[in-house]
């Protein structure tokens, strides 16, 4: 997979947050800034789509 590089900026308190969640967990910062960010992306992508979801396995419990 290729990956991009990528600057930003956020506050002091969002950074102390990643510090600690990085220390705790043994990982990078950069690893839980990924991990984040791929989950709201998952998180973004299924939750428009659960009303339909359930709306379809209520279609079939009823068949």
């Amino acid at each position: 997979m290729a990956t991009k590089k990528m600057s930003i900026k956020i506050s002091e308190d969002m950074h102390e947050w990643i510090a600690f969640e990085s220390e705790k967990r043994g990982l990078t910062m950069n690893a839980v800034i990924i991990f984040a960010l791929e989950t709201y992306q998952q998180q973004s992508t299924i939750l428009p789509n659960i009303a339909m979801m359930k709306e379809m396995m209520e279609k079939m419990e009823n068949e």
